[in-house]
């Protein structure tokens, strides 16, 4: 459990804010056992297709529609440029998927 919120900034990595940042100083190290062992780069993992094969083969349509819902209510109160962040990633997933939260949104802001 978080207990010091950095003054209501959001606590992950990476984020829109500019913090927290890696600190060279706190690398990790190389570790020795039947070769070097460091830090994996998961910078060109495939995040995505995963999700949306989820979205779109295991989840039935009233599943989808709550999971969008739910998702946008609780990015409706972010800032625009997070929340534009936020359904370009679920587009990726799959289209559908990010056009339905954009769509959820718009509703919000009527």
């Amino acid at each position: 459990m978080c207990m010091f919120n950095q003054a209501g900034a959001p606590n992950y990595f990476p984020n829109s804010f500019n913090g927290p940042k890696d600190d060279p100083s706190a690398a990790h190290s190389k570790i020795a056992y039947s070769g070097d062992v460091e830090k994996y780069n998961t910078a060109d993992d495939d995040n995505f297709s995963q999700v949306g094969i989820f979205y779109r083969e295991v989840l039935k349509p009233e599943e989808r529609t709550r999971l969008v819902e739910n998702i946008a209510g609780a990015l409706k109160d972010a800032l625009p440029a997070i929340q534009k962040r936020a359904v370009a990633n679920f587009a990726q997933a799959d289209p559908e998927y990010g056009a339905g939260i954009q769509k959820a949104l718009d509703a919000y802001s009527k």
